[in-house]
């Protein structure tokens, strides 16, 4: 199995985006090209499930990058990705009157921005390819990270839930 970036880039298997993401969290600054495939994983990782797009917004992973998103996905070339998330976000008010609540509880009574989530995230499947190509780039600024094996996630998991 491999254990740095560039060995899992040469075996063109997307399915280790997750391993990816967990080693860029682990890094301390991040170049630009870093920070724009670490908010691209981030956001796919939130609309991958049921919420679609909403994820982009009710997750608070992806929530708290929101200004960020639709750059960092426009730089490493999701750029249907990254106008959706832009639509989405300027059609929510980030106000603090409106979304007292929170935001999930807003969105649930708003039924226009609900449609337009949903009218968004139609065909937006895909960036998960578009970011591991990015990073297969030679001019991508991402150095050689040493990435977890499966079993060495597992057992970090295992002892983070003890500690």
């Amino acid at each position: 199995m491999a254990s740095n970036l560039h060995d899992l880039l040469a075996l063109d298997d997307p399915t280790a985006l997750p391993r990816i993401e967990r080693a860029l969290r682990s890094q301390g600054e991040l170049s630009a090209d870093q920070e724009a495939v670490l908010g691209a994983l981030v956001w796919q990782r939130c609309t991958s499930g049921t919420a679609g797009l909403l994820g982009c917004v009710t997750q608070q992973d992806c929530a708290k990058r929101i200004d960020d998103l639709p750059d960092q996905l426009a730089r490493i070339g999701a750029e249907d990705a990254a106008e959706a998330t832009r639509a989405l976000r300027d059609a929510i008010p980030l106000d603090d009157e409106t979304l007292r609540h929170g935001i999930a509880d807003w969105i649930d009574t708003q039924s226009d921005v609900y449609n337009k989530a949903q009218e968004l995230d139609n065909g937006l499947r895909g960036v998960d390819r578009v970011i591991w190509d990015f990073m297969k780039d030679p001019e991508t600024d991402i150095p050689d990270l040493e990435i977890p094996t499966r079993m060495g996630s597992i057992v970090s998991s295992v002892t983070g839930l003890f500690r």
